[in-house]
């Protein structure tokens, strides 16, 4: 995390975890990132992944066309389209890339694009309303990051079935399994990222292995009326909680006031 989240932002989050009886964090990073700040006890922190609406949108794979890799994500400081560029520049002609979002790098990263003279292969699409169907079109995602808690993006690549390479960061392999459903690659790493693509674009049955796999997590794992269940479940328990400790409590009240009437009770029938 950032110095500046450090200084100001932990002890805003500390200070409202006090008045709160659970904390509910996105990622198994996110509960870590909770204990290393002291930001809450590790009995109040609860972990629900995100969760999305499934869809009827699907990535149809085939094996005689280039392949369509996709990006989607704000240019901002914190996502490496620059890695990104640089990497695709390494990787032999014939794949395009497709990045979807705005954002103050976005000119930055055109202009790198033009520098790397790979232009003609890159599509700088902005943001769009129609991110599933463009996902259903491609045949590989990639998120390039330098942090992550536990991203949308992927859970909407992995809906499509899509084969995902991602920056090895905060909660993104509770997401994406190295192997299986896809890469996980270190955080600015060019060279890694290179042979990612380089491996998963030059083999279909690779890329049909990664892609089914990434579909059947999604619906394992992330199809959202799960989180919804495990967060109505998390509100039930603190109010049983409630609960309980209001039946002690009334229960408490009870005998005490009983104790009080027998207490007088006793002093009037006693001498006078």
């Amino acid at each position: 995390m950032s110095p500046l989240w450090s200084a100001l932002g932990a002890p805003c989050e500390r200070l409202a975890a006090n008045c709160c009886d659970r904390v509910i964090t996105v990622s198994e990073a996110g509960a870590r990132l909770v204990r290393s700040h002291r930001i809450a006890p590790q009995s109040k922190v609860v972990t629900i992944h995100n969760g999305i609406p499934d869809c009827s949108e699907r990535a149809h794979l085939r094996d005689n066309r280039s392949p369509v890799i996709t990006m989607v994500a704000c240019f901002a400081e914190v996502k490496q389209h620059d890695v990104l560029l640089r990497a695709f520049a390494h990787i032999r002609p014939g794949p395009r890339l497709r990045l979807i979002g705005d954002g103050p790098k976005r000119a930055i990263s055109e202009k790198l694009a033009r520098d790397l003279r790979i232009q003609d292969r890159v599509e700088f699409l902005g943001d769009r309303a129609d991110v599933a169907p463009l996902l259903a079109s491609s045949d590989v995602f990639v998120l390039a990051s330098q942090f992550e808690m536990f991203p949308l993006s992927i859970l909407e690549a992995m809906r499509a079935g899509l084969p995902v390479i991602a920056s090895d960061v905060g909660g993104v392999r509770e997401a994406v399994v190295h192997g299986e459903t896809g890469f996980l690659v270190p955080s600015g790493s060019i060279p890694a990222l290179a042979q990612a693509l380089t491996q998963i674009t030059g083999n279909f049955d690779l890329r049909l292995h990664f892609a089914h796999a990434a579909r059947q997590r999604f619906t394992e794992r992330f199809v959202c009326t799960q989180q919804e269940e495990r967060t109505r479940s998390v509100y039930v328990d603190v109010l049983l909680e409630y609960g309980r400790v209001a039946h002690e409590v009334t229960r408490d009240s009870a005998i005490d006031l009983q104790t009080s009437k027998m207490g007088g009770h006793s002093r009037r029938m006693g001498p006078s």
